[in-house]
């Protein structure tokens, strides 16, 4: 049985410092999101509702969540 606060998606954002990128765990699936790239920074969306998820250094990258949590 699944649960509806199960991960779906991964929101993988570039660390200032260089390092591994940094991992978010997002509930919808990955096709639910809008990434929007402007120069060096990127702002990520959930499409139905326009709410603002992400605002930050980029590029940021969304794949579905390969393991189940």
């Amino acid at each position: 049985m699944s649960s509806i606060l199960e991960p779906n998606a991964v929101l993988r954002t570039p660390t200032w410092y260089g390092g591994p990128p940094d991992e978010t765990l997002l509930l919808f699936t990955a096709g639910e999101y809008r990434v929007e790239h402007a120069g060096q920074r990127s702002t990520v969306r959930i499409i139905a509702s326009g709410a603002l998820i992400y605002d930050g250094i980029g590029p940021v990258e969304i794949s579905p969540a390969d393991v189940p949590f």
